[in-house]
């Protein structure tokens, strides 16, 4: 039988503006839209602290839950339902539900945290020349008031003898999960934390300066060691992954560590030469065209591209001639003076 006033955090004698205080506090923290990123713990959480409210809100419904848990309590320690009995009585059979082995000192088993993935969008300069960005996230952390225990002031743990203390049973086929009487502790609380009400973990918005390498590609990943989701029974902390996605620059190309742009020009530039303004990473350059210069030259602007370490790239300029699709009567006349001066040279 679920212990309705521990899922809530209040004594057995709690009154009803009690009960709706913590339910609301509870329900605001763990609503699965305020934890996209742990959604399926959190519906869980959220429709047991659900279901608890609305037995022990009404008079009624927690006068019969009340009966009822008074005659569990009359049950072998932590053994309250006719599935928990069941358990236990099938504990040690093949095949069957049973407590995880306890190697005979009902050490917990360490568990890792998980690792948090998300997407950092950067400027297309500080992907090329590195620096600094800014990251925000609410994520899971040790709660600061009970230290990961969930004990709150006076309260003491009591082993948990659903699955003998180590925190998981072993299901069919050998899978292990969390019990489900301790959530994976494995003891219970009498008295459960204020803050964190019993779980040892508290929301938190946390905020990172990520250091960018110069000349990251769009896609890459950087990992932080030790800064996902918390471990559980002493276990290590998760990692933050992070992908990069890149707000590129539509003049822009990224090839290694060489920048490619496109430079236009019309026929009598590219014919009698010209001087371009290119736009780089490291600020304009003059560029001078020369006559005669044919579509699809490409001309290197040396270590104007990406630098990383003592290696700098290139600015590469390839070249587009534009040729107007109308043109004037006297440009025609022209355009045939010119070709037929050609031929007679």
């Amino acid at each position: 039988m679920k212990d309705y006033y521990q899922i809530l955090g209040i004594p057995q004698n709690a009154e009803l503006n009690e009960i709706k205080a913590a339910y609301r506090e509870l329900a605001k923290r763990y609503h699965p839209d305020r934890n996209p990123l742990n959604a399926a713990q959190a519906e869980t959480k959220f429709k047991e602290m659900k279901e608890a409210y609305e037995v022990l809100s009404d008079p009624l419904k927690r006068r019969e839950y009340d009966q009822s848990f008074a005659m569990g309590a009359a049950l072998p320690l932590d053994i309250q339902d006719p599935g928990e009995i069941l358990n236990s009585v099938l504990r040690g059979f093949p095949g069957q539900t049973a407590a995880a082995p306890t190697a005979g000192n009902r050490k917990l088993k360490a568990k890792h945290g998980e690792d948090i993935y998300v997407k950092l969008e950067i400027p297309f300069s500080i992907a090329m020349e590195g620096g600094k960005s800014n990251l925000s996230l609410e994520k899971e952390v040790i709660c600061p008031e009970c230290e990961g225990s969930g004990l709150g002031s006076g309260g003491k743990k009591k082993l948990c003898s659903f699955c003998d203390g180590i925190g998981e049973i072993q299901e069919l086929r050998g899978k292990h999960n969390d019990c489900p009487r301790c959530l994976g502790k494995g003891y219970l609380i009498d008295i459960p934390c204020a803050i964190c009400g019993g779980f040892g973990i508290v929301q938190k918005l946390c905020k990172w300066g990520i250091h960018i390498p110069a000349g990251i590609e769009d896609g890459q990943k950087l990992r932080l060691a030790g800064d996902g989701q918390p471990g559980r029974n002493g276990g290590p902390a998760g990692d933050l992954v992070i992908q990069i996605t890149i707000d590129k620059r539509p003049d822009f190309v990224q090839e290694g560590n060489n920048i490619v742009s496109e430079c236009c020009l019309n026929i009598a530039e590219a014919i009698l030469g010209t001087t371009v303004t290119v736009s780089t990473v490291k600020g304009d350059v003059a560029l001078e065209i020369p006559p005669g210069t044919q579509p699809g030259t490409s001309f290197k602007i040396p270590e104007h591209g990406i630098t990383q370490g003592d290696v700098v790239g290139d600015h590469i300029v390839r070249i587009q001639v534009q040729i107007p699709q109308n043109i004037t009567r006297r440009q025609q006349e022209l355009l045939q003076e010119f070709m037929a001066a050609g031929q007679e040279e």
